[in-house]
């Protein structure tokens, strides 16, 4: 799920740029099929699956920035003179950035801040009462709890209708109501447009109402999205994109506990794909003139595969071991002649 919320992070936060680390560390895995490591994309096929989801919400903007922005504010005066030690860069109310912008920034002085929604001074040398009176949030930003600090945000705009925090129970909306991350259930939901879907665990569902699709989790714990092709709105779109992710591992590849965290042995190839399914549902105009099509990770296409209409839907059953001579599937063509 790595790929999928990297993007939406970035596209949320409104960043210039996303830098992947690494592609391949030889030119010879960029051409030859070769055992995941820990890092190179190029011998990943689920990771490189997952990074067109970043490259739909992030780089061709599906994913709205967030309107509003929160800013840990220093100034040189400040960090010349500590009155204390910080433990941590980041404050504990990182979890705002999934609801909105949110950065820390040193200035030379407070009268040169810029413009934000809201500013928590760090306010060793330079007090609150020095920043723009309507931005100045007068609370301690490595000891404030998260109560207090989002009742304050709410009050200045952040968040907006849409945006939603309960950080003890790790449920989020975004601003833009794009971005729901509800931890009680284990589910995220990703709800643009021209992508839409998320991650829930089997015997659960993502329910995208914005862009027109439903996905039934099912067998396993899968990602599954959909993003359109051509650039229009998913109900309009004339080529999507389905893609339904479980889990990848090299054959033979073996960990010292199951919660997978020490490694033992790389394994070797072929890789090995988590058997699932998932029903996925999607609006369109005229669902009736749609064909689906498997595919390899390549984009070729293997195999038509049947889909049902459902109440003005086309609903596909994307299943990982449908076809094991062919391989796993793991990626679907949606079209219209």
């Amino acid at each position: 799920m790595g790929g999928i919320l990297t993007g939406a992070m970035g596209a949320l936060q409104g960043w210039a740029g996303i830098w992947r680390f690494a592609y391949s560390h030889s030119r010879g895995a960029m051409f030859t099929p070769s055992r995941i490591g820990y890092f190179d994309l190029a011998s990943d096929p689920l990771s490189q699956a997952a990074e067109r989801a970043s490259l739909c919400l992030f780089l061709r903007g599906d994913l709205q920035p967030a309107p509003h922005s929160v800013a840990l504010m220093m100034t040189e005066a400040d960090l010349a003179q500590p009155a204390s030690r910080i433990p941590n860069l980041h404050p504990r109310w990182h979890w705002l950035a999934w609801v909105t912008r949110v950065g820390t920034q040193v200035v030379s002085a407070a009268e040169k801040a810029p413009t934000h929604t809201a500013i928590l001074p760090l306010a060793w040398q330079t007090p609150a009462t020095a920043y723009p009176a309507k931005a100045a949030v007068a609370l301690n930003p490595y000891a404030v709890e998260d109560a207090p600090l989002f009742a304050k945000l709410k009050d200045l705009g952040v968040g907006g209708p849409s945006g939603a925090a309960e950080p003890a129970q790790k449920f989020f909306i975004s601003e833009t109501g794009e971005i729901t991350i509800d931890g009680r259930r284990d589910v995220l939901v990703l709800d643009t447009p021209r992508t839409a879907g998320g991650y829930a665990p089997a015997g659960t569902s993502i329910e995208a109402g914005q862009g027109g699709v439903r996905v039934q989790v099912e067998g396993r714990d899968a990602t599954v999205w959909v993003s359109a092709l051509d650039g229009k709105p998913i109900r309009q779109s004339q080529r999507l994109l389905v893609t339904h992710l479980t889990d990848l591992q090299n054959s033979n590849i073996r960990y010292a506990e199951e919660a997978r965290q020490t490694l033992r042995d790389w394994g070797r190839l072929p890789h090995l794909v988590r058997a699932g399914k998932a029903e996925v549902s999607i609006r369109l105009e005229q669902p009736a003139q749609y064909k689906v099509w498997a595919l390899a990770p390549s984009g070729k296409r293997l195999a038509g595969v049947p889909a049902l209409l459902r109440e003005r839907a086309l609903v596909l059953k994307a299943d990982v071991a449908a076809d094991p001579e062919a391989g796993a599937r793991m990626l679907y063509e949606v079209s219209a002649p």
